[in-house]
């Protein structure tokens, strides 16, 4: 199951991409017109109904209600009669679904009427939904190629496994593993909003709109922060390159070698790390991806663009491997490491 995305016998995905696709490439791509929740579900094939049914078990061929009187979410597509699915089963009558549509809607009361969907998608076999909303005001914009989007996303749990969660980050979730990467900035700052299925969506409290309003002003701030700080950081030549040393070290043994006598082993740790620290340094002079110059912001932003674009990996399909290994948090340490070195 790519990307995690629930994918129908017809080989289609149940997602939606609007403005630009997922590294993936799965999901229905609208680039040129931003749409509304019912556009974007009807272009995607994902209008459901969704109800509490009693669970059975089928014994000789009769089906014998469970005891408890326990319930599952049964989930019924509109436009296809062969669609339907049942998640959960261990539901009480108390369990409130919450839909894409109920998930708009508290997005609509969040940033008021007339924002645009950015992706959405069903997780997992179609237990789990997230759609997410390109905020308007950007986290960064100082420059034409130093802009920061930042995006709220809404997920929920059909299963009864998971609360509804408003989470506000950098990540545009496409897929499960960007999914769990913008959970998991949620985490580490401790900024979430939870609305638990016991009440409908619609009576979430104006306080949790509030706090969402106020988690996405901090990430904006924090981001702009670390901006000023970063491109606050001069580094002449010799800065960069005694940086680039320490963010890929190669061991001093092998440094005070000869290249013809280093061992195989020694001769590809030395190549590896010497044409990382020149790709790094090239990126940060001319990547057309962001502004250019001799600062803490530049070469910082160089290295992350190393690490999820440039940095080897093994195997086959290497752009879907790189992928995968940025999503999963493979290479936050490095990031990290670049950080704290240029700002020590």
């Amino acid at each position: 199951m790519p990307a995690n995305l629930e994918i129908r016998e017809d080989g289609s995905a149940a997602a939606f991409m609007g403005r630009t696709p997922g590294w993936h490439g799965l999901g229905v791509v609208v680039e040129d017109q931003d749409l509304g929740i019912e556009e974007a579900l009807l272009l995607a094939r994902m209008r459901y109904e969704f109800s509490l049914t009693p669970t059975y078990t089928v014994v000789d061929g009769l089906a014998l209600p469970l005891t408890g009187g326990k319930k599952a979410v049964l989930r019924r597509n509109i436009d296809d009669d062969t669609d339907i699915k049942a998640f959960g089963g261990a539901l009480s009558d108390r369990y409130k679904v919450h839909t894409l549509l109920d998930m708009w809607s508290w997005i609509d009361e969040i940033l008021g009427e007339g924002a645009t969907v950015e992706t959405l998608g069903n997780l997992e076999d179609g237990a789990k939904s997230f759609v997410t909303v390109r905020l308007k005001e950007t986290a960064l914009d100082f420059t034409d190629n130093d802009k920061v989007a930042m995006y709220l996303t809404v997920s929920t749990a059909h299963d009864g496994s998971a609360s509804t969660v408003a989470t506000v980050s950098p990540v545009r979730v496409v897929c499960g593993n960007t999914m769990t990467a913008s959970l998991q900035h949620a985490r580490k700052s401790g900024r979430k909003v939870s609305v638990r299925h016991n009440i409908n969506l619609t009576e979430a409290s104006e306080d949790a709109a509030r706090t969402v309003l106020r988690i996405a002003d901090e990430r904006r701030a924090e981001v702009a922060e670390q901006y000023n700080t970063l491109k606050s950081i001069s580094l002449g030549a010799f800065e960069v390159e005694a940086l680039l040393a320490k963010l890929f070290p190669v061991p001093a043994p092998i440094m005070e070698k000869a290249y013809e006598d280093m061992t195989t082993g020694e001769r590809r740790t030395f190549s590896l790390n010497m044409k990382a620290r020149d790709t790094v340094e090239d990126l940060m002079q001319a990547s057309p991806y962001r502004a250019n110059g001799s600062d803490g912001w530049s070469l910082y932003q160089a290295a992350i663009e190393y690490a999820d674009y440039f940095a080897p990996v093994k195997g086959k399909d290497s752009d879907a491997r790189r992928a995968q290994r940025v999503l999963e948090g493979g290479v936050d340490k490095f990031k990290e490491k670049a950080l704290t070195l240029i700002t020590a």
